[in-house]
């Protein structure tokens, strides 16, 4: 019987050890993580959303391929898409320029 109280005596410890240095410690993660973290995730969202937009009206529109030749819907498309990838690297540089 001995034995048995030993280690229920030093789990008991153990466990009172961990829940003291715990205490000290705010819950969640740090805030510096968590934002790059957020930058990481809406960086890949907003990649997401540009190619889904564009397959969807490049692709599914007819909109990417000259069909026997250019037409003004052609351009039109190719200049939004020109025009929307600018505009997404920007928001890339705008987002990562900061400080971490």
């Amino acid at each position: 019987m001995g034995l048995l109280e030993k280690f229920s005596y030093w789990d008991s410890y153990c466990y009172l050890v961990i829940k003291i240095t715990r205490m000290d410690m705010e819950p969640g993660m740090e805030p510096d993580v968590r934002e790059f973290l957020v930058r990481i995730m809406q960086t890949i969202s907003m990649s997401i959303v540009w190619l889904v937009v564009n397959m969807t009206l490049g692709i599914y529109f007819d909109l990417a391929f000259f069909l026997g030749h250019p037409s003004v819907w052609n351009c039109l498309f190719y200049l939004w898409f020109l025009i929307s990838f600018g505009l997404l690297l920007y928001y890339f540089h705008k987002k990562w320029r900061g400080k971490l």
